[in-house]
């Protein structure tokens, strides 16, 4: 299966002319697009602009499938393929990537993996009313560790799987806990320190911050532990307050036809 730059879904059979940029020298030379593998290769190139532009494709290609696009037109989650091949520790590699450029496409391909703009909205609706701060935790109903024990016969009470379980999570490989839930997953491997650094230290433009936003406010909707690791994260919850939440500011007059450049201070 092979896909255009936008993340959509290229017949074998069709033609596209060389100069829209969708032949390259991977495999099947011939055909126009770009494939998972090819993509994933892509990502770990030692040119910048390769990286980029393959976590850019993959960021179209997981939104395009949370939206039902490929439904029709494959067996299968697109998603879930993507992430049994590791799709969720190649963002979390490039989130490291120094360059500007692609950090910037990494955190978009994870934005479009973990947050849904429509439950926000209607979340956010449902603030204002009775206890409208009280929502369930969005944390994935049936864990692969419950599962198990209920194979073998083993019947245990809430109480008891909560311990028993996070014993067993803290003790599992990350691409193993990953497998059935990609926040835990991704909170292993350290995520929340890294996004504080590109907030308080790269300083990005004001699309990465309101991206990397959206994506703790879907970590702290996990579970209760999860929010506890958002708030002992050193100096993430105190830059987000001064950065984005100051209680003084400078007013700046906008300039007609000028982009907003920074959303710090």
């Amino acid at each position: 299966v092979h896909g255009s730059l936008k993340g959509e879904l290229i017949p074998p059979d069709k033609e596209f002319p060389t100069h829209l940029g969708l032949h390259h020298h991977g495999e099947e030379a011939e055909r126009a697009g770009y494939s998972l593998q090819e993509l994933f290769h892509l990502s770990r190139s030692q040119v910048t602009q390769q990286r980029t532009l393959a976590l850019q494709v993959l960021g179209h290609i997981v939104q395009k499938a949370k939206a039902g696009g490929f439904a029709s037109l494959l067996k299968g989650s697109v998603l879930q393929v993507l992430l049994d091949a590791g799709f969720l520790f190649l963002l979390r590699f490039s989130l490291d990537d120094p360059v500007d450029n692609v950090m910037a496409a990494t955190v978009h391909a994870l934005h479009a993996l973990l947050v849904s703009l429509d439950d926000e909205e209607y979340l956010d609706k449902a603030f204002s009313w009775y206890q409208g701060m009280t929502v369930y935790p969005l944390i994935p109903n049936s864990e692969e560790g419950e599962l198990e024990e209920e194979e073998e016969g083993v019947e245990l009470t809430p109480n008891q799987k909560l311990p028993g379980k996070k014993i067993k999570d803290e003790n599992k490989p990350d691409a193993e806990v990953a497998r059935y839930d990609v926040v835990k997953g991704l909170l292993k491997t350290k995520i929340l320190h890294r996004l504080r650094y590109i907030l308080e230290v790269m300083r990005p433009v004001p699309l990465v911050v309101l991206e990397i936003l959206d994506i703790l406010i879907r970590v702290a909707r996990h579970s209760t532990e999860a929010c506890v690791q958002v708030l002992d994260c050193p100096r993430l919850v105190e830059t987000i307050i001064r950065e984005f939440l100051p209680t003084q500011w400078t007013s700046r007059p906008a300039e007609p036809g000028k982009l907003l450049e920074s959303l710090h201070g």
